[in-house]
């Protein structure tokens, strides 16, 4: 039986457990107070399916089993996938198909080798700083041996998950989490599973939910009706696992022409927003909606979507949206992803391009700030090539260093549609995100590129799993928080800092031993000052 230590931000692959092993026998990991130390733990050199029991001499130790996907589909230089004519990322980091270690399965500390395990060390909040050493001893059930790492917690704490703590929102697929608890909406299972998610969210440091509209209304000959009974549970929910902030679904899409079609319709009734009918409709969504709003005192947590996506073509039917929308809803911020301004001036409250818009038009959508509005950004079926993404076959690194992008621009939040979206399509078939995680979108001839739909997986145990790309964009938030303090601190050393690892979305350096000394960097910093 052989043993390596690997740098979680390293991806790990099924026939290739030894390459990139940690050449220290010991690691250090350096964390902040409210952090998570991570490290991986390949075992080797084992018959298959032999028997691995694995445990740790230190409370609160957690253990999981990384599970292996296959990445069908390189994603393209460009974006979406390389389907279609289209060319194969030059960053890509190995040519499908290849199978790689991303789902995470929590294992107890029993699992079947050869294969490896995440090792994660929660550090609390009021920990005492110094080295600390965690040892754990490994059976193959012939043999006996023991690993040990040090994690070395500094004086530094991370802000609690909420309402002061950086934005963060995945989008959540009901559709999903339905079948995921095998139930209908709104009965106790489904709750359980929209819960489980939850706690899931809260643990990647996200602190926004995304409220879907059309499974609280009810539209019948003409007229609408808002379900706010089950409307408050969800909210309640996700307040329980002490996520702060509400995200409104968007209230039109796009009407007929696709991609630039010309005008937006109002989400069920499917009248223009431009109509008198639509005008109608939107009246009666949104006045009902302000009412349980200001009701039960959200005005200070929610935030509005108007629709996905405006561009050119449709833009004078987004700013009659935008204006409909802040009369029936006074007061509530609107944030939409758009990834241009010249059209929009003054339609949103809260812009959200994507980042190789951001980068390219920076001075614009840094005006939108000048006047007062806020930035965020976000990833999705885009970009592919050199930029930033959380996708499969791009470096581990790019989802942490997102955050280390976003720190440095001073952006506020982060956003992406893909946290449990395995798609379904027409003829009953669905997306398996363990042997499909590129595939056809629903709509249109683009190909999803590999990972872009889920960030966690349907357990095969009838559990939500984490994933090594959801842990990396976990640490790459904890550094942002880091990132924000020392900005306000002395900025000139930490934009130095950053450097060492971030330029540009298309200008970073991708290897885990840089970022580590980064990190490390962040917190000594901080514990000067």
């Amino acid at each position: 039986m052989e043993l390596y230590w690997h740098d979680s931000l390293e991806w790990l692959y099924p026939d290739q457990l030894k390459e990139n092993a940690l050449k220290t026998k010991t690691p250090v990991l350096d964390v902040p107070r409210g952090g998570i130390a991570s490290i991986v733990l390949a075992v080797d050199q084992v018959p298959a399916e032999t028997e691995i029991v694995i445990a740790a001499d230190t409370p609160g130790c957690q253990l999981f089993e990384m599970v292996d996907v296959c990445v069908n589909i390189n994603t393209a230089e460009d974006c979406f996938a390389a389907m279609n004519g289209k060319t194969v990322s030059k960053s890509a980091v190995r040519l499908a198909p290849y199978r790689v270690y991303d789902p995470l399965k929590p294992c107890g500390g029993t699992f079947r080798g050869p294969g490896a395990i995440l090792v994660q060390f929660p550090v609390k909040r009021n920990a005492k700083t110094g080295e600390n050493t965690i040892t754990l001893t490994v059976s193959d059930g012939i043999e006996r041996k023991e690993m040990s790492f040090r994690y070395c917690v500094h004086a530094v704490t991370l802000p609690e998950v909420g309402k002061g703590s950086i934005f963060l929102t995945n989008w959540t697929s009901w559709a999903n989490l339905k079948r995921e608890s095998g139930a209908e909406v709104f009965t106790p299972k489904f709750w359980r599973k929209v819960a489980e998610h939850a706690a899931m969210m809260k643990h990647a440091r996200q602190n926004m939910f995304l409220v879907p509209l059309t499974p609280f209304l009810k539209y019948d000959n003409g007229s609408f009706s808002l379900d706010t009974k089950n409307l408050k549970k969800l909210i309640q929910v996700y307040t329980d696992a002490g996520i702060h902030w509400i995200e409104g679904g968007h209230l039109a899409y796009r009407g007929e022409g696709g991609w630039t079609a010309t005008d937006f319709e109002v989400l069920c009734s499917k009248n223009s927003v431009q109509s008198v009918a639509g005008n109608g409709d939107l009246a009666a969504i949104c006045r009902p909606l302000m009412d349980f709003i200001r009701k039960n005192k959200l005005e200070n947590r929610w935030i509005q979507h108007a629709t996905d996506e405006p561009i050119y073509e449709n833009a004078t039917a987004f700013r009659v949206l935008t204006g409909l929308i802040r009369k029936y809803m006074p007061g509530i911020p609107l944030m939409d992803a758009v990834c241009q301004t010249e059209y929009t001036p003054g339609a949103l409250d809260i812009w959200c391009p994507q980042v190789q818009n951001y980068q390219a038009d920076q001075a614009k959508f840094e005006a939108m700030r000048a006047q007062g509005d806020h930035l965020w950004t976000y990833t999705c079926c885009c970009p592919g090539g050199p930029y930033l993404n959380r996708l499969l076959d791009g470096e581990l690194t790019r989802p942490l260093l997102l955050g280390w992008g976003c720190g440095n621009y001073g952006l506020e939040g982060f956003l992406h549609w893909g946290w449990n979206y395995n798609l379904s399509y027409p003829d009953g078939s669905r997306q398996d995100p363990f042997e499909e995680t590129a595939t056809k979108h629903t709509s249109g001839p683009n190909y999803l590129p590999p990972g872009d739909t889920h960030l966690v997986y349907p357990g095969r145990d009838g559990t939500v799993w984490s994933s090594c790309r959801l842990e990396a964009q976990r640490e790459g938030m904890e550094d942002w928080e880091l990132i924000r303090q020392l900005m306000k601190k002395d900025p000139v050393k930490c934009r130095k800092i950053i450097r060492t690892v971030f330029r540009a979305f298309n200008d970073f350096t991708p290897e885990p031993a840089a970022i580590r000394k980064a990190r490390k960097a962040l917190l000594k910093e901080l514990t000067i000052c």
